[in-house]
């Protein structure tokens, strides 16, 4: 019985199977690999740092794909192999789970810390808001971002605290003395006002106020009439309160939302008189800036105090306060110490609110005109960050490149809108005007791409803003004048060649008639059979084609005289189809006519415009050698009160190189012999001879599938 369960054991544990290195499987010369050096037991799948396919390997999981398809694991898998691969595996498992679990907690660790900050910002805020100016926030945090903002908020909360403070102060002062006085009123003579304050005023009140009451206690044990002195004591505390609350009501004028600085000032000058003695007859007038706020019974009298305003030591200003009427002489004229200090106290403050206020209008007024300014400037315009980004576009632009503002700034960059050949220039443009901006050019022409994939050539105006690293980049569409100016050249050109056409003809003719009239004497001596009769005939031939050129020559710079009426395009158009119908047939080339009916009245010679439109589809036929289509199109532009011919074919188009070139005098494509080089010469000055344009369209096989060209003529009508 125990043999055979040791049989079966023996059964389920088949041997163990003999290792084969992986180094030798592979041959693998990689001798620092940690399985080569340890030449045991070891499979290589087990082993970190491994050098397979001539990389180093780490953990097991980072390599497992490799090893699954491996040929050394494959040969040497068996099980006791396996159990040690997935116990490493395990174990690497285990190792990749915790670290896991840190990077959890460390972020969890680093919201909890981010949604208490922000809370305890917002709480502070809200404190704020709410009227306590003397919250603080802890400013430690492991966030650099939170540490800042909490920082923000304390010093916005320090600011607002200290004019709440010197509010408080002033208010708590006045409680205090209010009390003292009532004290003393009830006849506890020994009350005294205690404490120190940094206001100016409020100390003068104190040391006046203790002072009147010694002097009253005083006066008591000496008088009878202690309760006159009280009043009259009295009375004057009354003042330095009145004053009290004129300085607080001014203060208070800062705190208002949305108050502006002329309001600010005019308020301050109307609250004035109320700090006075008399105020009823108490006028004051504030002067800063060439500017002047005054109360409406404000006038100029002998009786007057005046305090400088100053700002940044610089006299700006000055307040005047003026009695209307005459009062008995005290400290200062009619008016008393106190109104001194008050007034000047007045002053300070109004300097450093006029200091503060004037920078905040003046940033808003350039803020305002300058968006005016770039918004309203009649170029598109752009500004440009360091790294070509966009952040201000104006309407212009908009309009310009078929985009809104909210599409480009802060979403695409500026070489955006060039053509790849042009983008490597933008882009060193950029970066030159950035580090040496003298050797930049500061204009320049390049080719803008807008939202259609339309192009378009602009003018370029650029410069870096002083101070930052923008640049303002302005587009001038200089597409039309492009047009003009090739229009321009071209005409130019006709008209030198023209005239060089002239001089030359008029040179031909004269020989080219001699040459003709010989011949033609010569023929009439010379008998039909003779050999040299046939060599007079080819010189006639050809004699007579050189007149015909010189004829198109003298035709293309003047025109013989001619008499011009009243004419039906669509009937010369058929015309001339008729005319070239057999050759059309030939050339398998199918017309479509397109002629619309009722076009309006053209006044021209017939002969001319059939020359025109012939030689155009003379050069329509040459294109088309192995057939195609020729479609001929009529059709009235009333808003432009002219008639649109438009033929076009199917064949090979014109070169890139030629376009330019197809309207010169004596150019041509077709071989020797087969053209003169003047058909759209002609056709151009017969068109230009009656105000009218010619343009064409054209594409070759390398450009596109249906190749071919199309030429537009526009003729003007009559007057209706």
């Amino acid at each position: 019985m125990q043999k055979r369960k040791a049989d079966i054991m023996n059964v389920d544990r088949p041997a163990r199977k003999e290792i084969i290195p992986c180094w030798e499987i592979l041959r693998c010369d990689e001798t620092e690999c940690p399985v080569y050096i340890s030449k045991d037991d070891l499979r290589c799948w087990l082993v970190s740092g491994t050098h397979c396919r001539k990389e180093i390997q780490g953990a097991f999981l980072e390599k497992m794909e490799m090893c699954v398809t491996c040929k050394a694991f494959t040969m040497n898998m068996d099980a006791s192999a396996m159990k040690k691969t997935m116990k490493v595996v395990s174990k690497q498992f285990k190792d990749y789970r915790a670290a896991i679990e840190d990077r959890e907690r460390e972020l969890r660790t680093i919201s909890n810390e981010m949604a208490i900050g922000i809370s305890e910002t917002f709480e502070g805020l809200r404190k704020i808001a709410s009227g306590d100016p003397t919250v603080r926030i802890d400013e430690r945090s492991g966030i650099e971002l939170i540490s800042k903002l909490k920082h923000i908020v304390n010093m916005a909360a320090s600011e607002i605290a200290e004019i709440v403070n010197q509010s408080h102060e002033i208010a708590i002062g006045l409680a205090e003395h209010f009390d003292i006085l009532h004290r003393v009123s009830s006849g506890e003579m020994a009350a005294r006002v205690s404490g120190s304050s940094k206001t100016e005023l409020l100390e003068s009140l104190k040391h006046v106020t203790n002072e009147m009451i010694e002097s009253i206690s005083h006066e008591i044990k000496k008088r009878e009439n202690a309760e006159e002195i009280l009043r009259e004591r009295s009375h004057e505390l009354w003042e330095r309160v009145k004053e009290l609350n004129c300085l607080y009501s001014i203060f208070e004028l800062v705190d208002k939302k949305g108050i502006s600085l002329e309001e600010i000032l005019q308020e301050t000058v109307e609250r004035i008189p109320f700090g006075w003695k008399y105020p009823e007859i108490t006028c004051a007038r504030i002067s800063i800036d060439n500017v002047s706020y005054k109360t409406d019974n404000y006038q100029e009298t002998g009786w007057n105090q005046t305090e400088d305003i100053f700002i940044h030591g610089e006299k700006v200003g000055a307040i005047e306060v003026c009695y209307l009427e005459e009062k008995p002489e005290r400290d200062d004229g009619p008016f008393e110490k106190e109104e001194r200090n008050l007034l000047n106290t007045i002053a300070k403050h109004t300097g450093r609110v006029f200091e503060r206020k004037r920078a905040q209008e003046n940033l808003r007024r350039s803020e305002e005109t300058y968006r005016t300014v770039f918004e309203n400037t009649g170029n598109a315009t752009v500004i440009v960050e360091e790294d070509m980004t966009i952040s201000l576009v104006n309407s212009k632009f908009e309009k310009l490149s078929g985009y809104t503002k909210q599409d480009i700034e802060g979403r695409m960059t500026w070489k955006d809108f060039f053509t790849k050949e042009d983008q490597n220039v933008i882009k060193k443009y950029h970066n030159m005007r950035r580090t040496d901006a003298q050797t930049t050019p500061t204009n320049y022409e390049t080719h803008f791409i807008d939202r259609e994939g339309n192009m378009r050539n602009v003018l370029v105006s650029a410069s870096v803003i002083p101070g930052t690293k923008k640049s303002v980049e302005s587009l001038l569409d200089i597409t039309e004048r492009k047009k003009l100016e090739e229009q321009m050249y071209q005409t130019e050109k006709l008209a030198s060649i023209g005239t060089l056409a002239a001089g030359v003809a008029h040179e031909i003719n004269n020989p080219l008639a001699i040459i003709l009239g010989f011949t033609d004497l010569l023929l009439e001596k010379i008998s039909a059979d003779s050999d040299v009769h046939e060599l007079l005939m080819l010189i006639q031939k050809h004699g007579m084609n050189a007149k015909r050129i010189v004829e198109n020559l003298l035709s293309f710079v003047r025109y013989r005289e001619h008499s011009e009426e009243v004419v039906d395009i669509n009937k010369i158009i058929n015309e001339v189809l008729t005319v070239k119908g057999n050759t059309l047939t030939l050339n398998n080339i199918v017309i479509q006519r397109k002629l619309a009916t009722g076009l309006p009245e053209l006044k021209g010679n017939p002969g001319e415009l059939q020359q025109a439109f012939f030689n155009i589809v003379n050069n329509a036929i040459a294109a088309m050698e192995e057939g195609g289509t020729l479609t001929v199109e009529t059709t009235s532009r009333e808003s432009k009160r002219s008639i649109e011919v438009i033929i076009s074919d199917t064949g090979t188009g014109i070169k890139p190189k030629d376009r330019t070139r197809i309207f010169d005098p004596l150019f041509t494509t077709k071989k020797v012999g087969e053209g003169t080089g003047l058909g759209l010469t002609v056709t151009y000055a017969i068109i230009k001879k009656y105000g009218g344009e010619i343009a064409f369209e054209t594409r070759t096989k390398e450009e596109s599938r249906d190749s071919g060209t199309t030429f537009i003529i526009t003729l003007p009508t009559l007057p209706a």
